[in-house]
């Protein structure tokens, strides 16, 4: 029988071995997401933060930071020093599969994305219509 102790050593051991066994993939590329907090932005930064932690959880990004800014419509993100996104200069919010592209081109360009590189239009073919099967709109 084990005793909390030795339960919570043998954890932490664990968890060190697996942290050295992916040394060599682990990273020191971290993103910030400067957001305005007067906007009420927390939920939109929080939301781009979990769609890049989940898609780098290989250990490519070491992390993702938000950083409240009290400057009125500041929405911004960068990759170590280098600025990927402002929203005064797009005009606009980005797109997740957009934002995950432009991190990835960063810090690990032999990385596919997925259904993320897709061109929206061949991920969400139209819709046959009544009577009409997807080959006869030329959609196998």
């Amino acid at each position: 029988m084990c005793t909390p102790f030795f339960d919570s050593l043998g954890k932490a051991l664990n968890a060190t071995y697996r942290l050295e066994m992916q040394q060599d993939r682990v990273t020191e590329w971290g993103v910030e997401i400067r957001y305005c907090a007067r906007c009420r932005w927390l939920l939109r930064a929080s939301w781009l933060a979990q769609e890049l932690l989940t898609t780098f959880a290989d250990g490519s990004l070491a992390q993702v930071s938000l950083v409240p800014d009290f400057n009125g419509g500041v929405f911004q993100i960068h990759v170590g020093e280098r600025r990927v996104w402002c929203r005064r200069e797009q005009g606009r919010f980005p797109e997740a599969a957009e934002l995950k592209r432009a991190v990835r081109d960063i810090i690990a360009p032999e990385q596919t994305l997925g259904h993320s590189e897709t061109p929206a239009h061949l991920n969400n073919p139209p819709m046959a219509r009544e009577g009409e099967r997807p080959a006869d709109m030329g959609v196998e």
